[in-house]
């Protein structure tokens, strides 16, 4: 099918609706760039997605969280 393709994953993607970013930690630097989207507006997406807010800033070695700075 040449809208869907082979793997269907735009139906897949709505059949499991927020869940893009569920099981993914985020961390939000307090001094983080102001020219993007504000902190109220990251959060609000981060959990819609399903994703983590965590409040202290991960360990140098911890791949897992994403800081957003």
């Amino acid at each position: 099918d040449q809208v869907c393709g082979a793997t269907r994953a735009p139906q897949k993607g709505r059949q499991t609706p927020n869940s893009l970013l569920s099981g993914v930690p985020f961390y939000l630097d307090p001094n983080m760039d102001t020219r993007g989207p504000s902190k109220d507006e990251l959060v609000s997406l981060i959990k819609t997605g399903s994703g983590t807010i965590v409040n202290r800033r991960p360990a140098p070695k911890d791949t897992s969280t994403k800081i957003i700075s």
